[in-house]
C-alpha cells in the first residue's frame, strides 16, 4: 500500500523581485523543490484537533513556546464503529539505525550525517546510528530524475510505517495506543532539469533544507505547518532557509517535532464514529492476522491516503486504503474503505 503523495509546486517571483531575481530565479523555478506529505486545510484556525485539550491532558506540551502540532495529518485507525486519529513517533530510548545512500559522495554523506546530528541537537531526545542495512530504521536513497521532469516534480518524499500492536484490535481504545514507528524511507532527488530539459542540479543549501525536511517526516510528523517558524512548512524558500542556516553552523531546533516527542507515541488525539460496516474490511483482515499470525498491522499516511497493511511469512502483503483522510478528519467525508485485490481475494477465501 502506497500512500499517494502531492507534488507541491514552488512560488514563482516576479521578475527583478527580491534576492531571487536573474539567473538564480530561473535556475530556482526549474528546479521543482517540493517536499513530500502534504497539509490539510481546515474550515476554523486550528483544524478538528483540540489541541488545548491535549495540552490539558499533557502540560509538557503546553510549555512549549510557538508548536504547530494541530496542522499535523494523524495516523488513523478504522475499527469497531469508529475512527481513531493518534501521533506516532519513533521510541527515544534506543538509538535509530539509519542506512545512508550507498552511492552517496563523500560530501554527501557528510551533509546527511549533519543533518542527522541537527535533529539530535534539536531536543527531541533522538539518537541516530548509521550503518545499518537496507529495510532497517530510516533508510535515505537518491533517486534519479528522468528528463521531463521539471517544475512540477517533487525533490523528495518520504514514506514512515507506524506498528500498531494487534491487540489494539481486541481491548477497548483507550487514550494511548500501542503504537510506534518502525520503519522511513526517504527519497531525495540530486537534481531537476529546466524547462529546456537541461540538468539542473540542487544549491546545497536546498539539499539541506529538504533532508531536515523530510528527516521530519520521517521522525512523525506528517502534513506540513501552513504558516509560523517549522522546518515543516511547504513553503520552499523558507526551507531553503533553513538549509542555510545549517550551513552556517547556527543552531537547529522545531518547536512543533519537539511537541510531538513531548507526547506518548500512540496518543489519540480524535475520534469520530462510524457506521459498524464501515470498519468491516479492517477488523475482518485484523481477524485473519492474527489467526495466520501476520506481521502488522503498519500504518501510513499521505498527502491524501492512507491504509493499514499486513504482511504474512512469504512477504506478501495484504492493504486496506484510506480514501481523503483529511476529508474524514474533518467529517466532510464519509470514511471508504478500499481493499487492494490481494486482501479482497484473501477476505473471500477467508469468508465467515
Amino acid at each position: 500500500m502506497q500512500a499517494r503523495v502531492q507534488k507541491l509546486r514552488p512560488q514563482r517571483r516576479r521578475r527583478g523581485a527580491g534576492r531571487g531575481a536573474g539567473p538564480r530565479a530561473f535556475r530556482r523555478t526549474a528546479l521543482g523543490l517540493a517536499l513530500c506529505s502534504g497539509a490539510w486545510i481546515a474550515g476554523c484556525a486550528h483544524g478538528p484537533l483540540d489541541v488545548a485539550a491535549l495540552e490539558q491532558r499533557h502540560p509538557a506540551v503546553a510549555a512549549i513556546d510557538g508548536h504547530h502540532l494541530w496542522d499535523t495529518t494523524p495516523y488513523l485507525l478504522p475499527s469497531g464503529e469508529q475512527v481513531a486519529f493518534f501521533l506516532c513517533r519513533w521510541p527515544t530510548d534506543a538509538a535509530i539505525p539509519v542506512s545512508l545512500p550507498p552511492d552517496a559522495t563523500e560530501e554527501e554523506r557528510r551533509s546527511l550525517e549533519s543533518v542527522l546530528r541537527a535533529w539530535e541537537g534539536a531536543g527531541l531526545g533522538v539518537r541516530f546510528e548509521t550503518g545499518a542495512p537496507p529495510g532497517v530504521g530510516i533508510e535515505l536513497r537518491f533517486i534519479d530524475t528522468q528528463p521531463g521532469e521539471t517544475m512540477t516534480t517533487h525533490a523528495a518524499n518520504t514514506v514512515a510505517d507506524c506498528a500498531l500492536s494487534p491487540a489494539v484490535f481486541e481491548n477497548e481504545m483507550g487514550e494511548v495506543l500501542p503504537a510506534r514507528l518502525v520503519f522511513a524511507s526517504i527519497h531525495l532527488w540530486r537534481g531537476g532539469f529546466d524547462n529546456l530539459g537541461r540538468p539542473v542540479a540542487h544549491s546545497r543549501s536546498e539539499f539541506l533544507g529538504s533532508a531536515l525536511h523530510e528527516l521530519g517526516h520521517a521522525l512523525g510528523f506528517q502534513g506540513h505547518v501552513r504558516v509560523g517558524r517549522s522546518i515543516m512548512v511547504k513553503e520552499t524558500d523558507s526551507v531553503e532557509r533553513a538549509g542555510d542556516a545549517h550551513d552556517r553552523g547556527d543552531a537547529f531546533s522545531d518547536a512543533t517535532l519537539r511537541a510531538l516527542y513531548a507526547l506518548p507515541s500512540g496518543t489519540v488525539v480524535h475520534r469520530i464514529p462510524v457506521e459498524e460496516y464501515q470498519t468491516a474490511p479492517v477488523d475482518r483482515m485484523a481477524a485473519i492476522a492474527r489467526a495466520h499470525d501476520f506481521s502488522g498491522p503498519f500504518v501510513r499516511v499521505g498527502d491524501v491516503d492512507g491504509g493499514l497493511l499486513w504482511r504474512d511469512s512469504s512477504g506478501t502483503r495484504f492493504a486496506v486504503k484510506v480514501e481523503d483522510v483529511r476529508g474524514v478528519l474533518r467529517g466532510s467525508r464519509m470514511l471508504w474503505l478500499e481493499p487492494t485485490i490481494a486482501t479482497m481475494e484473501l477476505l473471500d477465501v477467508e469468508r465467515p
